[in-house]
């Protein structure tokens, strides 16, 4: 990545490690997968689907019973065109993608995240919690990554008698560690906060 300036210039495309990264973070926060899980996980279902209007306290919310039983705790029949009466992935993910934002300042490589809702605080809510999700995500998949790397480096230097070749899967061995060390480090480990939500006053 250190020659991709001078590349560019020369008219080459060299591909950039942390560009690639952000796009593929980005891509994944608005995939259909990761936001069904989010609001699956969550539980975020009523509030997403069934908010009706907020209560006096500005805090808690009455629930559209024409969409939802409280007493039950179920959907009503008919309100989403599922089997079992749920919102589906397509209806999850078309709610939930109207309300978020995701856009990035690209004179400053800056990415802001913003989330909609009748609800201020269930505004705030969400934004943390899907800002926490997206590290946790793409944490434990790293970690997994490193793992299953060191796990395999460990097992060609068991059967490896060349040493230079020993010293080149060291090396890898000690760069995968370096990994795992920054990922059990890092809260923030993706995503990191310059800006955080605050509860909206209007």
């Amino acid at each position: 990545s250190q020659f991709s300036g001078i590349a560019s210039m020369a008219g080459i495309s060299l591909s950039d490690p942390e560009r690639d990264r952000k796009y593929e973070v980005l891509q994944m926060m608005t995939s259909k997968k990761f936001i069904y899980n989010f609001v699956n996980e969550r539980d975020l279902f009523v509030p997403l689907f069934a908010f009706k209007k907020l209560n006096d306290d500005k805090k808690t919310f009455l629930i559209d019973s024409n969409v939802f039983n409280k007493e039950k705790g179920t959907w009503v029949p008919g309100a989403f065109k599922t089997e079992d009466g749920k919102p589906s992935y397509e209806d999850v993910y078309d709610e939930f993608s109207a309300l978020l934002n995701i856009s990035e300042d690209f004179e400053t490589g800056f990415i802001k995240i913003s989330f909609k809702h009748r609800s201020p605080v269930m505004s705030l809510m969400f934004l943390e919690w899907f800002v926490e999700d997206v590290n946790s995500t793409i944490k434990s998949y790293d970690f997994d990554q490193s793992e299953k790397a060191i796990d395999y480096l460990e097992k060609k230097l068991s059967e490896s008698k060349l040493p230079d070749i020993n010293k080149a899967i060291i090396a890898l061995a000690q760069e995968e560690l370096r990994k795992m060390t920054l990922i059990n480090i890092r809260d923030q480990y993706i995503l990191r906060t310059l800006d955080p939500p605050l509860l909206p006053i209007k």
